[in-house]
């Protein structure tokens, strides 16, 4: 494995199915579980050498630290009453992955007289299992908070809460033949590693279906791919899977439909990582996605020629039918989006329902599939315009496209949004 792909902002992104192949098979090949316990740990820390005043020995008198903000720092890098050994830095890795150490977790643990930096992506997991945590603890670096982690791990043992700590290790190799080794995450014993490569030959069966394979994404928190079918009435279906070795996410295998740039999820599948996930598995679950695709896209099907009722027969060529017409789309859009969108809260609905109102033409007549597709596009406009919870009806633009719209409304969105078609006839009683 390249060195790179150990740093913990490795990305890799790309179109082809040949590269994603290559990368994936040097990624699976070269991570492995570590099982160890507590007891047999040890750590160091590469915090920065600092110093720290002497004792006051005064008679009658105790001694403090003072603990004002602006020492905080010196504090925090004192290794005087410590004992500091040295490491040759090529048992470590090239001068990027100490950097990377430096700035992140600044601890390595070793596990049979071997070394392990321990990642960024680790850290999160590491502290909950030994019942550390909070924002501060997962970021804060320093040698006071490894020192916590060594003294919860032995601690954990003595009370006989972990047995087992399963590190997923990814290695490299720095080219004088000594292996790098790098904790992606940590697990108890219920993780079990699924091997990322039987993807490819998931994506070759959906080739051989009729997809093409657009896009993949490897990072060290996840792994990505989709493959996508024709469109169907300006809608493009697809298979979306996404893994992770880290703990970021199940298994999930996800059918999605595209419209432009964004895209709504109408079913998906999530296997956790308690027992290995085989190709045979990940094949189940693209089956059974296939045959909802057949639903899907019949159902936008018969939406393409169907009108609604009101201004079926209406000249919008009139003042009068273009007025009716504006006013009937609007109402038709507003009881779809309350349909498809009822989780949210009432301000939020209102908010989505202006965005879609507002790309209303009173002299277009629209079709019911046009109305399916002004809503399967709503991520996307409300990532643009940032709804979320708040009534935007009175902002200006510049003002919408400088709100950030919140990762769980998009989750929300994107899945509410999937089934828009399946639920039109029933909610616009066509």
């Amino acid at each position: 494995m390249d060195l790179k792909m150990l740093s913990d902002g490795f990305v890799e992104e790309g179109k082809s199915l040949a590269d994603f192949s290559e990368t994936i098979k040097k990624l699976s090949q070269d991570t492995h579980v570590v099982k160890t316990t507590p007891i047999l740990l040890k750590f160091i820390s590469s915090c920065a050498v600092g110093t720290f005043a002497d004792k006051a020995k005064l008679e009658g008198k105790k001694a403090f630290v003072v603990l004002k903000p602006e020492l905080l720092d010196e504090y925090l890098g004192m290794t005087s009453f410590f004992k500091v050994g040295k490491v040759l830095l090529e048992d470590l890795g090239n001068d990027q992955l100490i950097e990377e150490l430096d700035n992140t977790t600044q601890l390595v643990a070793i596990v049979d007289d071997e070394k392990y930096l321990i990642g960024q992506s680790a850290m999160p997991q590491l502290l909950k299992l030994l019942s550390l945590g909070g924002s501060m603890m997962v970021n804060r670096a320093s040698l006071f908070r490894n020192l916590q982690i060594a003294d919860a791990a032995r601690t954990k043992v003595t009370e006989g809460k972990i047995k087992n700590l399963s590190f997923v290790v990814r290695e490299g190799n720095c080219g004088n033949g000594k292996p790098i080794r790098k904790v992606v995450s940590v697990f108890a014993n219920y993780f079990s590693l699924s091997n990322q490569y039987n993807l490819v030959d998931v994506c070759k069966y959906l080739t051989t279906k009729g997809a093409t394979f657009t896009r993949y994404k490897i990072s060290t928190e996840y792994t990505e791919v989709l493959c996508e079918f024709p469109a169907v009435e300006g809608v493009i279906p697809g298979i979306a899977i996404i893994t992770s070795d880290t703990g970021f996410c199940s298994y999930t295998t996800m059918l999605t439909l595209r419209v432009g740039e964004t895209y709504s999820i109408y079913k998906k599948l999530a296997r956790k990582h308690t027992s290995e996930i085989t190709y045979e598995d990940s094949l189940a679950d693209v089956k059974e996605l296939l045959a909802e695709m057949k639903t899907a896209t019949g159902n936008i099907t018969k939406l393409s020629n169907v009108y609604l009722p009101a201004v079926k027969d209406v000249d919008i060529s009139t003042e009068e039918g273009s007025a009716l017409n504006y006013e009937e789309t609007k109402k038709a859009l507003d009881k779809l989006v309350s349909a498809i969108c009822d989780s949210l809260p009432a301000k939020t609905r209102k908010g989505l329902v202006r965005l879609v109102c507002d790309e209303v033409e009173s002299d277009r007549k629209y079709s019911v599939m046009d109305l399916v597709i002004s809503c399967l596009s709503l991520p996307e406009k409300a990532m643009s315009f940032g709804v979320d919870k708040e009534d935007i009806t009175d902002e200006n633009e510049d003002e919408k496209k400088e709100k950030k719209v919140h990762p769980y409304l998009l989750d929300v969105l994107r899945e509410n949004c999937g089934k828009v078609a399946d639920t039109c006839c029933k909610t616009l009683k066509i």
